[in-house]
């Protein structure tokens, strides 16, 4: 069994959590590919690092039918070929178009590897719910539900993710929601960034 969760810095099936600290992750802290670290992302707050994730490729043949000379065709192809995204049923992936809330929940999951495959796999009667997202069977619910409740997990070993390096994984407990606009609060009093951070960039006291 893999378990997973926030507890400082205990190692947590393919990466851990950084002291509670909250961590920027500006451009020169994430490091990717195949060249000096196995293809793994890393970030890292000045003190301590840690993988987030496995970017090798899963899938080389990936393609879309409508990204022919768009100038992201490469990247795009690129985040298809390690499972972040997948595109549309009609095997489009619509470059252009505004990428919804419950589209960038979903990607960032994949990316964290942060996923439950079934509604069992998730703690119904303890987690916080939305207005606008209490429909078990549309394709968002697990992701947005995911995305919006903090809590430890175990990987369902043997059990992956289609696509994807990693298994689907199964909440263990709920865990107190954290103040994100406190955090960014204290990680600006001790390693200040002043005028490059913008100030609190319309954060709010609520995930």
């Amino acid at each position: 069994m893999v378990q997973r969760g926030s507890v400082g810095n205990e190692q947590h099936g393919s990466y851990r959590r950084l002291s509670g600290r909250h961590i920027r992750a500006e451009r020169h802290d994430i490091k990717g590919g195949t060249d000096g670290n196995d293809g793994q992302v890393r970030a890292h707050d000045g003190h301590e690092s840690a993988v987030l994730t496995d970017i090798r490729a899963c899938d080389a043949t990936i393609s879309f039918s409508d990204i022919g000379g768009h100038w992201a065709s490469d990247d795009i192809i690129f985040v298809a070929s390690v499972g972040w995204i997948r595109g549309y049923d009609d095997a489009t992936f619509r470059p252009d178009q505004s990428i919804t809330r419950a589209e960038f929940m979903t990607m960032v999951n994949r990316m964290l590897e942060r996923v439950p495959e079934s509604i069992e796999d998730i703690l119904v009667e303890a987690m916080k719910e939305w207005t606008d997202n209490m429909n078990p069977d549309a394709w968002y619910y697990l992701a947005v539900q995911e995305a919006t409740n903090t809590h430890a997990a175990e990987f369902k070993e043997g059990n992956p993710v289609p696509g994807v390096r990693f298994d689907y994984e199964r909440w263990l407990e709920m865990m107190e929601n954290p103040n994100w606009l406190m955090l960014e609060r204290s990680w600006m009093d001790q390693y200040g960034e002043g005028e490059e951070s913008g100030g609190d960039n319309g954060g709010s006291d609520e995930e």
